[in-house]
């Protein structure tokens, strides 16, 4: 017999094999090399032992011999070998040369990581930039609110991923996007010695901008303080900060307001200029930007309109010595006829509106001026807004001032074209008074735009309060009447051509009933979010679904017009109380970036920390 048939068994395989007599053990290695592809080196082959059977002990070695001995019967002339290797797995040549970190550029560097991020996003949910990391970085193991660092305690990544998910459902299934009212996220330091004063959300790409009443910015996003610069230039807080919509290419970003100045910040909150209020003495407190109708002569520039507040305040011991000659008293004469002056001019300053334009590349001062309304029964302004409405499909933008004794003010923006430059001018539209039903006074305390549907008239929330006092001279214009002095009373504009009509009062909202509503934002999908005073310390949410009667503003000429009844609907019941808020300075919406997402977020700036509610 010339060979001899072999069970080779490895793992859950056999296979059948013939070795010729007098093959060593090295080509009976290359065999089961070629047949299993289990590296020579990586062999260990085992037989049992057979009386009269070829056999080997231990592992088969290259020396060894097959050979049938004499004295084995036919029956014996087959053999089971175990086979115990690992196969050899084939090694393709890379296809590129292999690349270390360090030695890629930033752009390239970049490039990997939006494109991992990118395959990540496929199984993410939600883009809430400021509270969310990138959608690769959000597996941080945590099953509980932890401390991300010193100054940022939130939700697990995964946790609020959780908590989206359970508000779209509800959606689909009601029909609403109700808050789940749970603190996602707390930044800043609990024991901080200021407070945040205002807050802005940049759309751009989701970042958080508190002003503090330090002076200090603190930019927030994925979930961390990226950058934390100084409002320079005085004493005092910055009053108001924001954040500009202006395209992509410009170097403009965000300006802050306090301190008797401007401050123009670039994306890495780099200053980039300054802006002196026209005198000394006032501050400028509430800031709006103007939108303006984008076209090829001015699709680069920006507009802002602020009103003032008087910081500085006389010295009531300054003259307390009596004169003691003529040439003193000429002093003293002349030192309280410059107090007043300077009285008289903070006093102007207060009732009037500076407006800033300019290029939104940040490389050339803006221009400034002044809107002035110096009447004998003028007020101090409290706070401006603005709003724009599309006409033909051209948008008209208009600026909005309210003021202690219940007068609004309403320009309309226009850019015009003088000796080959720019020129934002401001045009007064219309002035008109709220007076409640029973003939008290009201102030303003703060507005807000509304988000309304095409074709619907625009919408304006506007806080109200009392001032105290029973009644008040009737004004030397048109009234608006409202329900009650303490409210949000949402006025409702119809268009005339680019001119809007006397408002009308569909709603008043008077869910708060210890304090009057200090700030205000309105909602992606028509609502409104509403913060109390510190008497009344809460937050509330209206639906749009609450205002849902249809606008119809009163198509009035206003010279012949003295006062517009009230026809209010009064909501005392919101949609949903924010209570883990409470008492907050200012409040924004965080809407979620993630295409086709409806979803949002809520911050809200309470004493010295911004608190993220889902």
């Amino acid at each position: 017999m010339d060979s001899l048939e072999i069970t080779l068994k490895w793992s859950k395989k056999e296979f059948g094999m013939i070795v010729q007599l007098g093959d060593s053990g090295r080509s009976f290695k290359e065999q089961v090399h070629s047949l299993t592809n289990v590296p020579i080196g990586r062999q260990k082959l085992l037989c049992g032992k057979k009386k009269g059977s070829i056999h080997w002990k231990g592992s088969l070695t290259d020396e060894f011999v097959f050979s049938i001995p004499d004295s084995s019967k036919p029956a014996t002339h087959s053999l089971m070998v175990t086979l115990i290797g690992s196969a050899e797995a084939a090694i393709e040549v890379p296809n590129t040369k292999t690349r270390f970190v360090e030695d890629m550029t930033q752009e390239e560097l970049q490039a990997v990581e939006d494109a991992t991020e990118q395959a990540a996003m496929a199984d993410a949910v939600g883009m809430i930039s400021t509270i969310q990391l990138p959608a690769h970085h959000r597996n941080d193991g945590k099953q509980e609110t932890y401390q991300y660092n010193r100054l940022v305690t939130g939700l697990p990544q995964k946790y609020i991923e959780d908590l989206l998910k359970q508000r779209k459902r509800k959606q689909e299934l009601q029909g609403n996007d109700e808050m789940m009212d749970q603190v996602a996220m707390s930044m800043g330091l609990e024991l901080r010695r200021a407070y945040v004063n205002d807050i802005a959300v940049r759309h751009r790409d989701g970042t958080l901008i508190g002003a503090l009443d330090d002076g200090h910015v603190q930019l927030w996003r994925y979930g961390q303080m990226e950058h934390d610069v100084i409002h320079g230039g005085g004493d005092g807080g910055i009053d108001s900060v924001v954040a500009l919509s202006t395209p992509s290419e410009g170097h403009l970003s965000f300006v802050t307001a306090g301190r008797g100045t401007y401050k123009l910040w670039s994306e890495d909150a780099e200053e980039l200029g300054t802006v002196r209020t026209p005198v000394p003495g006032v501050t400028p407190v509430s800031m709006v930007q103007v939108p303006l109708h984008q076209s090829e002569n001015n699709n680069n520039m920006v507009c802002l309109a602020a009103s003032f507040k008087v910081v500085h305040q006389s010295n009531p011991s300054q003259f307390h010595l009596v004169p003691q000659n003529e040439e003193q008293e000429r002093r003293r004469a002349a030192a309280e006829a410059q107090e007043a002056a300077r009285q008289e001019i903070m006093a102007k300053m207060s009732s009037s509106v500076q407006v800033l334009y300019g290029a939104a590349d940040g490389t050339s001062p803006l221009k400034s001026y002044i809107l002035t309304n110096h009447g004998e029964d003028t007020a101090p302004i409290t706070c401006v807004t603005s709003f724009s409405i599309t006409q033909n499909g051209n948008s008209v933008s208009f600026l909005v001032a309210g003021d202690q004794e219940g007068c609004l003010r309403i320009w309309v923006a226009q850019v015009e074209k003088q000796n080959g430059n720019n020129i934002v001018n401001f045009a007064l539209q219309s002035t008109f008074w709220l007076r409640s039903e029973e003939g008290s006074s009201l102030s303003i305390v703060c507005l807000e735009p509304m988000e309304v549907g095409d074709g619907q008239a625009a919408r304006l929330a506007v806080s109200t309060a009392p001032t105290g006092r029973s009644r008040q001279p009737s004004p030397a214009g048109p009234c608006v009447s409202v329900s009650t002095t303490r409210a949000v009373h949402l006025l409702d504009f119809a268009t005339q051509g680019e001119s809007l009509s006397m408002p009308s009062t569909s709603h008043a909202l008077t869910g708060h009933t210890k304090d009057s509503v200090i700030c205000m934002r309105s909602l992606p999908d028509g609502g409104l979010l509403t913060g109390g005073g510190k008497l009344d310390a809460t937050v509330k949410l209206w639906s749009a679904s609450q205002f849902s009667a249809n606008i119809n503003a009163m198509d009035v000429d206003e010279t012949q017009v003295t006062t517009i009844e009230s026809q209010q609907r009064q909501l005392s019941k919101c949609s949903q109380t924010i209570s883990s808020l409470g008492y907050v300075f200012a409040l924004e919406v965080l809407p979620d970036r993630m295409e086709g997402s409806s979803q949002f977020a809520i911050a809200g700036a309470r004493y010295n920390t911004l608190k993220i509610i889902l």
